[in-house]
């Protein structure tokens, strides 16, 4: 989502693309990067330009997210691939905490 970053001097302008125009995280998101931004070296301002995405553009971010899924919702090949006889069994715990204290 990041479209270009430029440095003139000690002002950095950093361009993101949202998702919407009307994205609800437009302030974090103009936060959170002057605040990664700012305490670097030599950087006395920070501008951020967000302008949001094309629909081209969104639909590329959801594929990417998606692991690569097809527009038309058929998933793309996974990224690893085992023998047809592998069995894969996951195994996961309810239990909450590390411990107890008597």
């Amino acid at each position: 989502m990041l479209k270009d970053i430029q440095v003139e001097g000690d002002v950095v302008r950093v361009h993101v693309l949202i998702t919407i125009e009307g994205c609800p995280l437009k302030d974090r998101i103009t936060q959170d990067v002057t605040a990664a931004v700012k305490p670097l070296e030599g950087v006395t301002r920070v501008d951020v330009e967000l302008t949001p995405m094309s629909q081209e553009q969104r639909q590329t971010l959801v594929s990417q997210l998606r692991g690569g899924a097809t527009a038309a919702g058929a998933p793309a090949q996974p990224k690893i691939q085992f023998p047809p006889q592998t069995a894969i069994i996951a195994v996961a715990s309810g239990k909450g905490g590390v411990g107890s204290r008597a």
